[in-house]
């Protein structure tokens, strides 16, 4: 009995710092907001890499030329795509000549990964006095960009980056693309980021990341991070090392994103890149997503049997934090009780599969080999 009460109180203390941080979170972490259109008037030039992309490009080109700030410029990159991406684009450039430009990709050297070749390509092209870059599939509100470039000037941040709205609409979707939302929201709180100046608190979202021009060319830009898959995060970690100002915000449905379309694509997706998140002892990693089982789900469970009341108070503050975590993101409050579960039992395979793409520095996106630098 003394030993069960043991692991009991450890859990709850686990319980209450992960709804601890998921509350502070809700009440404190940056988001959209709009308020007014931004009286900025220095020019912006969005940066959209595209791969084989042929059935969202279109509309994140559109959602970008509907901006309420005017004074852009929109530069495309057609990543050796095999479907119909580059005549997409071509057809987009020659109706909106003024306001969009086009460019080919050039081979991919050996030590570069695909995205971070194309965007360093990109930059050498841009004009603006501050660069964007979004995914090929990222869709943005009218206001979207007035917004970020406010919360920039107005904190005086050097980079913005925003944790984009995720639309879902396949089961296989469901049950991957809020993972990353649970443990960013119960794991860190943002407020911290741009707060504490250590690099270890940081965090960014590669879908939308607003830079200063003449920052992005201090630090090296992306040249410095050729080989990162996880090049967000790793540009978040660099401007911080270099005393730089970082904010990150959750997007409110002023930036919206479909990542993926199916389970298959989920899991690869988030394969690629979740271990290279932490890069912790392998050991460990794996441990720590089994713990995550126990203790949101198991231990849970069985305190219902063990001690009725002590697994309902458990399991009201995990509903309770789920349900702030799901009005964070827009997502779901109902699906986001219902398949946390599920949820938590993926992270298993999700962490074993990722360690071994490291491992082996394997992993293929976009039919392209990641070379995985170790």
């Amino acid at each position: 009995m003394v030993e069960a009460d043991y692991w009991i109180y450890i859990y709850l203390l686990f319980g209450l710092l992960s709804f601890s941080i998921v509350t502070i979170n809700y009440f404190t972490a940056p988001r959209f907001r709009f308020n007014k259109a931004s009286n900025q008037n220095k020019k912006v030039s969005i940066l959209i890499p595209c791969r084989n992309e042929e059935t969202n490009v279109t509309k994140t080109v559109l959602s970008c030329l509907n901006l309420n700030y005017q004074n852009i410029e929109i530069l495309v990159l057609n990543d050796k795509s095999t479907d119909n991406t580059g005549e997409l684009l071509n057809n987009l450039a020659s109706k909106y000549p003024e306001k969009i430009k086009v460019f080919e990709g050039t081979e991919l050297p050996e030590d570069w990964l695909g995205k971070n070749w194309a965007c360093w390509n990109l930059q050498k092209y841009a004009t603006g006095e501050y660069l964007l870059f979004i995914d090929a599939d990222v869709v943005l509100h009218k206001y979207a960009l007035d917004i970020a470039l406010e919360e920039l000037e107005k904190n005086k941040f050097d980079m913005v980056s925003a944790f984009s709205s995720q639309k879902m609409q396949t089961f296989g979707e469901l049950l991957i693309v809020p993972l990353m939302e649970w443990f960013l929201t119960a794991f860190l709180p943002l407020i911290s980021i741009y707060k504490l100046s250590h690099h270890s608190l940081a965090a960014a979202n590669g879908q939308f990341i607003l830079i200063r021009r003449d920052v992005y060319d201090r630090v090296g830009g992306h040249e410095t991070l050729k080989y990162q898959v996880v090049e967000d995060l790793e540009m978040s970690r660099l401007l911080k090392r270099e005393k730089y100002k970082v904010g990150t915000y959750f997007a409110n449905d002023f930036v919206m994103c479909r990542m993926y379309k199916n389970f298959e694509e989920s899991f690869l997706g988030f394969t690629k890149n979740y271990y290279l998140i932490s890069r912790a002892n392998p050991v460990l990693f794996i441990l720590f997503h089994l713990a995550v089982v126990m203790f949101y789900v198991i231990i849970p469970i069985y305190l219902l049997f063990y001690t009725s009341y002590l697994g309902f108070i458990a399991l009201s503050f995990l509903i309770v934090g789920i349900t702030m975590k799901a009005r964070m993101t827009n997502q779901g409050v109902i699906y986001s009780i219902l398949l946390f579960p599920l949820q938590m039992f993926m992270t298993i395979p999700l962490s074993i599969r990722s360690y071994y793409a490291f491992l082996t520095k394997t992993g293929v996106w976009k039919g392209r080999q990641l070379k995985i630098a170790r």
